[in-house]
This record gives structure tokens, sequence and C-alpha cells, in this order.
């Protein structure tokens, strides 16, 4: 999987961006309140399982020490119909309890592979009025970036796999697969274990800004000053609409405040 050196985060032009921007955090929001409601909610496909793989569950089971005796017996003659029966059983009721439990006490900050996605810039950028971040994904909490997926359908969890292994890494599929409609944000999440949390990321990890087509020369204004103060090495780029294609055209510019721009003489 290639992992992309920088992802980007739409943001409209509100008092909560320019506070994000002066305290250099990222926020972890509640997927409960996400605008797709399938989002992080779906209870995963159990997968079918083979006579080898419920052979596997059988021994894997038995080695256990604190498994009773009496349980053991049981295990011992069991058919394997009935084992497969209680593993889904078992996957669906602890996935249905985990995934409730996720929404209400996890947070997830969700970004992008692109910069210039107009419906991104419709849904997430204000309409063309906000504003899109490049972050550099070597530093925290970038590291910890997932991608998501697109499908029809929930993933498919292997219940055998999980037990067997205690490898619970691909349960996150769960929390990183989307409906195919969403496939055009092109999404990248990083998942905190509680929501309603501010991330203060270095300052170095935000290179980039970039200004919407429709922004305000005030607003922008307001950015670069924020960031400057933060940040000089932040490069911005101002967006325009291409007039040969639906697409947005960005060019580098240089931000001088007006009181550096009174003290070279330009103006009176």
């Amino acid at each position: 999987m290639k992992v992309p050196p920088r992802l980007y985060k739409y943001q409209s032009f509100s008092e909560l961006t320019l506070t994000s921007l002066k305290t250099q955090s990222i926020y972890f929001g509640s997927p409960a309140k996400f605008n797709d409601p399938y989002d992080c909610s779906m209870i995963p496909r159990i997968a079918k399982q083979s006579p080898k793989k419920l052979e596997k569950f059988r021994s894997n089971q038995l080695r256990r020490t604190d498994i009773g005796l009496k349980a053991r017996k049981e295990l011992e003659g069991i058919e394997h119909e009935k084992i497969a029966a209680i593993l889904e059983k078992t996957a669906l009721d602890v996935f249905e309890s985990q995934i409730s439990q996720f929404q209400k006490s996890s947070g997830v900050s969700c970004f992008s592979e692109t910069k210039n996605n107009l419906l991104m810039w419709s849904h997430y950028g204000g309409k063309g009025t906000g504003i899109c971040l490049e972050f550099d994904t070597t530093f925290e909490p970038f590291t910890k970036k997932r991608k998501v997926y697109y499908s029809n359908k929930p993933p498919q969890i292997d219940p055998v796999k999980l037990l067997c292994t205690d490898n619970f890494d691909s349960v996150l599929d769960v929390y990183t697969t989307k409906s195919n409609h969403w496939s055009y944000e092109r999404e990248w999440r990083v998942i905190h274990k509680e929501a309603g949390t501010n991330f203060t990321y270095e300052p170095e990890a935000l290179v980039g800004i970039y200004f919407g087509t429709e922004i305000s020369f005030a607003s922008l204004e307001i950015v670069c000053l924020i960031v400057q103060g933060q940040n000089p090495n932040v490069k911005f780029y101002r967006g325009s609409r291409s007039t040969s294609e639906y697409r947005v055209n960005f060019e580098e510019f240089e931000y001088t405040n007006y009181a550096k721009v009174k003290k070279r003489g330009l103006v009176t």
C-alpha cells in the first residue's frame, strides 16, 4: 500500500477553524455525528468457516489452561455446524457491542489524498469559501493514519483467525470501510481512543494552505496572519476556477502583511 507523503483537510472558514489554526490542533470528533449514518456503524459480515478452520479453532481452545473439564469435554464432542453457529453468534454480539462503544467514546479525524476535488470543496470547504490544510504525514498523529476502503458491502471478518492469532488489527476494517458512494473522498483517517480530543501537532507538520476559489480577501488575510505567526515556512496557494475544464487551479503566492508593506514604503 502506497502511503501518501501529504494529506489534506478541507475546512470551512469559521471560528473553530481559526482556533484550530491558532492552537495548531486537530480535532477528533465522534463518529456518531458523521454525516454518513453508515460510517463506523455497520456490523461486519462473518466469514463462513471450513471444517479445517473449525478444527483449528477447536484445537486452539483445547490448549487453553483456563477452560473447565466440562467445557473441554463438550468442545471435544461438538459438531462443526454447532461450533460455526456459536462462533457466528458470539462474533456478531461482540461486534454489536464494540461498535456501539466505539461510537460513544472514540474520536476520528478525517483527511484526503487530494486537494482539488470539487465535491470536497463543496461539502467540507464551505463551497469554496474555506481552506484546505496540507500536512506532512511523517509527523504525529499522521504516522497512525489508516486508509479508508470503499465497498458495496460491510467488511468481512474471520473470527477463527482473530481468536487463534490474537491479531485484532483487522477489526479496524469495520471503522475504515465506507460505501462506494464516498469513494471520491479518497480518505485516510486517524483514530483516537477518546472523542472530543484536540491533538496539538508540531508546527512543521503543517506545510501548506490552499484557499478556495470563493474565499474573501479579508478571510484570506486573517488565515495568513495567524499562520505566519505560528510557522513562517507554511506555503500559501490561491485557488482559481479553470476556464477550460471543471477543476480548481492553485498558484503559490507570498503574503506580506500591511505593516510590512507600509514600512517598505509601498503604501502611504
